[in-house]
């Protein structure tokens, strides 16, 4: 084949790469089949090249070493809060908040003082919000929920969870 020369820089085009957006779900969870590989066909000027995505969703080690661990790991949502659980999570959040001298929490839910008691803190969460089961009882569960994506959000201060004076 005689094909005309072309400039070094036009070669490349070909291989420079165009993104296309693969849908996502906003939690961690399972593909249905642990890989999935979605091929895409990408045309850039006069080139047709194959682009693959591999999506590995939940991709994280196998061993979590500590509880803490976790905890850390539930509390900025790398792991599904139903498996944890919501008032686990805003037990560690209450903890970390305390630890770290950050109170910005009770001025946001009207409590008087700090607390170490985590119902206390959801009892007014839930006050604050009006999170109502039937029959007028206090919703622990959205409370917590509620609590926990305030921290996700950034509206209890901003911290690290880590300690950096090792």
């Amino acid at each position: 084949r005689n094909r005309p020369a072309t400039p070094q820089h036009t070669r490349h085009r070909c291989y420079a790469p165009r993104f296309t957006a693969a849908a996502t779900q906003p939690p961690p969870s399972p593909t249905e089949w642990g890989l999935t590989m979605v091929g895409v066909r990408v045309r850039v000027r006069a080139c047709s090249c194959r682009r693959y995505v591999v999506d590995t969703p939940g991709v994280m080690l196998p061993l979590i070493e500590t509880e803490e661990m976790g905890l850390k790991l539930a509390l900025i949502g790398t792991l599904r809060d139903e498996v944890v659980g919501y008032e686990l999570i805003a037990d560690y959040l209450l903890y970390t908040l305390n630890k770290n001298k950050k109170f910005e929490y009770t001025k946001r839910f009207a409590l008087d003082e700090p607390s170490d008691d985590v119902h206390v803190v959801l009892t007014a969460v839930a006050k604050r919000i009006g999170a109502l089961l039937p029959g007028g009882k206090l919703n622990l569960e959205l409370a917590a929920e509620h609590f926990v994506s305030k921290y996700r959000l950034g509206d209890l201060g901003a911290f690290t969870l880590d300690d950096l004076t090792r």
